[in-house]
């Protein structure tokens, strides 16, 4: 299945027992089924959609602009696994520079920005910001190659990013005592003043909204 709404607001890290930075995707409202499953599944689809956008019809880009594969746009006939690792990659990169890949004055010039403008590689956006910062090269040449333009210079799969990622200079530095350090932190009382990134101003251009919408491209673009 594609989960196709993969952002930050759609994943939870939890602990399990004594276990922290538990990851649970949440928000299954636009998982579309692939496989011989698809086909009963569109069979008995609830109704709960007729009242909204249909958002299985020709014509409609479904997601979130700051976090779209540019195939959704292209080609969304064609959309697999890998729009979901493309959205995953837009979240790291957003976890890594506090900034989104894409912004735009609209949520048609984000979803434009995906499909033609080469992303920035997150160290130089960092640097930007704090000019000491720096990103290990594995890491950013695995975010960068989960935003390639052509889903087959992505990861093959989930499994392949993991391994990828597993095998990077950073896996395992970030141990459970850090993960438990920082859930106790996260949860304390906030001194006044301090600030909270805002999600939806994190860009270097206009805002564009980080909520999910489905759009009629027949009509925008």
């Amino acid at each position: 299945m594609i989960h196709r709404d993969i952002k930050p607001a759609n994943i939870i890290l939890c602990a399990r027992g004594s276990t922290f930075d538990v990851a649970k995707v949440v928000d299954f409202g636009l998982v579309k089924q692939l496989g011989p499953v698809a086909d009963e599944a569109a069979a008995g689809e609830s109704n709960a959609r007729s009242s909204g956008p249909d958002v299985s019809r020709a014509g409609y880009i479904v997601g979130t602009p700051l976090y779209l594969a540019p195939e959704t746009m292209r080609e969304p006939g064609s959309v697999d696994g890998r729009a979901d690792l493309y959205a995953l990659g837009a979240v790291a990169y957003f976890l890594l520079t506090g900034t989104v890949v894409f912004g735009g004055n609209c949520e048609m010039d984000a979803c434009r920005h995906h499909v033609v403008t080469p992303p920035d590689p997150p160290s130089r956006r960092l640097r930007a910001q704090r000019p000491d910062a720096t990103i290990p090269e594995d890491l950013e040449r695995i975010v960068m190659q989960c935003l390639a333009k052509a889903p087959a210079d992505r990861p093959a799969s989930a499994k392949a990013l993991h391994a990828a990622l597993m095998a990077c200079s950073v896996a395992g530095k970030w141990t459970d005592a850090d993960a438990g350090g920082a859930a106790t932190a996260f949860h304390a009382p906030k001194p006044p003043n301090s600030r909270v990134l805002d999600h939806d101003a994190a860009t270097t251009e206009v805002s564009v909204t980080a909520k999910t919408i489905a759009i009629d491209v027949t009509h925008r673009m």
